[in-house]
């Protein structure tokens, strides 16, 4: 809902200007695009790229490319789990982003191993991978990306104070370096 709120200011119309259906998940959406029973919906990145390939759909705008600095991936754990695994989580962090890093580096293998694993066509992954943003793949908050979101929330009044961004997100946890 979020970006399609904002293609339409990007675009200086209003909502008012479209019929806004509630179509549900990733399944749904591309359902209700392909069937006809909505012109414009949103969709996962491997769904835009799929339906580009077969024909059946047309990527009208990437996520990253309407909104620059996005903060789209967080890794959370329960509080208790944290408290009683510090040293578990931070070796997982630190193998996480060796992960990212390494992925970065590594495209074209890194979509074989992840098309294989969820099954997914290898061109689409390695479309995907190349696509996204060199700055996605890192587990650093971007405080960039939280000021955009909380700027966002604040256009569409889905809130009206500052988001204490502080006490929500815990990073004690990742090297020094990562820490926003």
């Amino acid at each position: 809902h979020f970006f399609i709120l904002k293609a339409i200011s990007t675009a200086k119309l209003t909502p008012n200007d479209f019929n806004l259906v509630a179509v549900g998940g990733a399944a749904e959406s591309r359902t209700a695009l392909v069937t006809g029973v909505v012109d414009c919906s949103w969709v996962t990145d491997s769904i835009g790229v799929q339906g580009t390939l077969d024909k059946s759909l047309r990527v009208l705008f990437w996520a990253h490319e309407l909104v620059k600095e996005w903060q789209e991936t967080v890794i959370a754990a329960r509080p208790e789990f944290i408290k009683s695994n510090q040293d578990v989580l931070k070796r997982f962090l630190r193998a996480y982003q060796k992960t990212m890093d390494w992925q970065t580096k590594n495209l074209d293998e890194a979509a074989k191993i992840w098309a294989e694993a969820v099954q997914l066509d290898v061109t689409v992954a390695t479309q995907l991978m190349k696509a996204a943003p060199k700055e996605a793949f890192t587990t650093k908050l971007s405080v960039a990306g939280l000021k955009v979101a909380e700027e966002s929330m604040r256009e569409f009044k889905l809130i009206d104070k500052p988001v204490p961004w502080k006490d929500l997100v815990d990073q004690s946890l990742l090297p020094k370096e990562l820490q926003a």
